[in-house]
């Protein structure tokens, strides 16, 4: 299976040194790492959650992911190789391997044909969800939730595994916000049918029922207590950031970001062999979801299986019989599919890129549980969607297995679902974020000096999100290298007090307003200035290039026809 995993990533394999899986988040994910692997290595502990970009601003890494056990892996690497390209990419296969291997570890939880455990691992790694969200770095990282709920569903309710399963679930948090969130979920779901199954007991014997409710009670208790120890420092400074800026989430965003109804109909975001036959490329050109987070179609491999797996079916002479079997793993996996699918469609119903605004379940989740507050893309709850799907395809292929008793029909539906489901263009891509201007930079940054690069965001005829995306984490990224404080920015939240300063620089160039220009400059204690001209208007170039000619307090250090570095003496 990791083989087939470098087979689809083999661009990035072949290239491992200079490219990234994409251009867009990576280079803020790598970034963000190595903020973190500064912090750990120089044992700076004090303002851990500061980073060297969206100068002067604190706590600015818990605007998103820490990313925190992912950076202590790349922290080992680090000793080996200078290259943060090369070391995320490293990281990146190693964390495909913990995935595969997680996997494996929770379906041997649950079946016992190891041919099954691993046509069920296959449907897990190489699912839907996966390529829906390989481009969002923190939301693969689910070994810590296959471990952790494969040991709970191993060990049940014993103190050892309400603190195994807790300290997995702070490193589900400290990997992905999001995942963790599912992750507590699922336990509850959980912990909740454990006792349900016990319901007899409960009923019938009041000794057994004192001792199973306090066996529960304090797992639960044991558990939450050493998440909350675990994760509680994190989760206090997040709140402490969240309070001083204000941070909210505006209610349209959990719309804009859940899936639509249809989009579980079509196959447009996987790229694979079977979606781009022209009968699918026809159908998929019906889908007008466009904009924010989308579900997938699970492929008919998964789908009808599934369903076999889902119900039983019994004929007679006059009709056929279909029943739910209600064992435990049947209630506990329908339970998570049914919520992944609801959940994922967000609080307002959206169809084939229409707002209908008719509420869903998850309108009150959100209005009453403030643990979803911080999931802003509810199309990510398609993950235990998925999840649940397997496990019923599993069953129904067990249930095929028994009539055909043969390898070749499970061999067949493998194929026919990667050729379905995963991406045949996977394709990784070089830029030269680092060119030899940086090195101008970088020699006046020992002392930890103040860089602002201008334009904040691209100000072309021909920019877009994405290009503005890219220019500005690769101008993170590059600071991984000179170690300049740099004012420029991006995160999943954005202070509006570095857009404002943002949109007043800009207003200063476009009313050629020198002194206000230098001024901001001054607010923010910057000592050098780099000018990306290929990302400016030309008339503002001009501009901002005739005063520092005339600036007695300026000094150019570099120039071309690309780049502007001026240093402003103090």
């Amino acid at each position: 299976m990791f083989f087939l995993t470098l087979f689809i990533f083999r661009s990035l394999a072949f290239n491992i040194t200079k490219n990234l899986p994409d251009w867009y988040d990576y280079p803020y994910i790598t970034w963000t790492i190595f903020q973190n692997v500064d912090h750990v290595r120089n044992l700076q502990f004090d303002g851990f959650f500061d980073a060297n970009a969206s100068y002067p601003f604190k706590g600015t890494l818990l605007f998103s992911d820490l990313l925190l056990p992912q950076s202590l892996i790349v922290i080992l690497i680090s000793y080996f190789t200078a290259n943060p390209v090369l070391s995320f990419n490293i990281l990146f296969f190693i964390l495909l391997a913990l995935n595969i291997i997680a996997s494996l570890y929770f379906w041997k939880s649950i079946l016992s044909d190891h041919k099954i455990i691993f046509f069920a691992s296959l449907l897990t790694i190489f699912s839907p969800y996966f390529f829906l969200n390989s481009n969002h770095f923190q939301m693969i990282s689910i070994w810590p939730y296959l471990f952790g709920i494969g040991f709970l569903l191993r060990k049940g309710l014993t103190i050892k595994s309400a603190v195994i399963v807790a300290l997995l679930t702070t490193m589900e948090f400290l990997s992905s916000v999001y995942l963790s969130v599912f992750m507590l979920f699922t336990i509850s779901i959980w912990v909740i049918l454990t006792l349900y199954s016990r319901r007899e007991e409960l009923v019938h014997y009041s000794g057994i029922q004192k001792k199973i409710i306090i066996s529960t009670l304090k797992w639960m208790g044991i558990f939450c207590l050493t998440f909350i120890i675990l994760s509680g420092p994190f989760i206090l400074k997040y709140m402490q950031v969240k309070k001083s800026y204000g941070i909210s989430r505006d209610y349209g965003e959990y719309v804009l970001y859940s899936a639509h109804l249809t989009d579980y109909l079509f196959t447009t975001h996987y790229h694979s062999f079977i979606s781009t036959l022209s009968p699918i490329v026809k159908w998929n050109s019906f889908n007008m979801h466009r904009l924010g987070e989308a579900g997938g179609f699970p492929g008919i491999v998964l789908l009808l299986l599934s369903v076999i797996g889902l119900l039983i079916y019994s004929r007679n002479s006059s009709s056929l019989n279909l029943k739910l079997p209600l064992s435990f793993n049947h209630i506990f996996f329908l339970i998570l599919t049914f919520c992944g699918f609801i959940f994922s469609l967000g609080p307002r119903l959206n169809v084939n890129g229409t707002y209908l605004a008719i509420p869903l379940p998850y309108e009150i989740i959100l209005r009453y549980n403030p643990l979803v507050e911080p999931i802003r893309a509810t199309a990510r709850w398609s993950f235990i969607f998925y999840f649940g799907l397997v496990y019923f395809a599993c069953i129904g292929l067990q249930k095929i297995n028994k009539r055909t008793k043969s390898n070749l029909v499970m061999s067949l539906l493998s194929i026919v679902f990667l050729l379905e489901i995963v991406p045949t263009n996977k394709i990784s891509e070089s830029k030269n974020y680092y060119p030899e201007v940086y090195k101008t930079i970088e020699k006046g940054c020992l002392s930890k000096s103040v860089l602002l690069e201008y334009p904040m965001s691209q100000f072309t005829k021909d920019v877009n999100i994405i290009t503005n995306l890219t220019y500005r984490t690769q101008i993170l990224l590059a600071s991984v290298n000179h170690k300049c404080k740099v004012v420029n920015g991006y995160s999943g939240y954005i202070p509006t007090q570095y857009q404002d300063y943002e949109g007043r620089l800009q207003k200063a160039v476009e009313n050629n307003d020198k002194l206000e220009f230098l001024k901001l400059l001054d607010s923010k204690e910057v000592s050098f200035i780099k000018l990306n001209k290929k990302s400016l208007f030309e008339d503002r170039v001009k501009v901002i290039e005739k005063w520092f000619s005339t600036y007695e307090k300026v000094q150019i250090l570099y120039k071309n026809n690309e780049f502007l570095v001026v240093k402003i003496q103090k």
